[in-house]
């Protein structure tokens, strides 16, 4: 039972990390750029988001361009 219980604590905290449970609180409104000319609702967006289809969002991640920039010159 014990094992469960931290694995339950686990999973939440993990969610919560990740902004499952908060997305409010982990996708602000300076994480992401919008192309339509309207409001940003960091919300709302974020659900938005997970909804999209291939090909509608572009990621982009100065730490994974860093990463890259370091694998070639290897």
């Amino acid at each position: 039972m014990k094992e469960l219980k931290e694995t339950i604590l686990i999973t939440m905290m993990s969610m919560m990390f990740w902004g499952i449970l908060y997305p409010q609180f982990s996708l602000t409104e300076n994480s992401y750029l919008c192309l339509e000319n309207r409001e940003r609702n960091p919300e709302q967006d974020f659900f938005q988001i997970l909804g999209a289809k291939k090909g509608e969002l572009v990621v982009k991640s100065k730490l994974w361009e860093w990463l890259e920039e370091d694998n070639h010159k290897e």
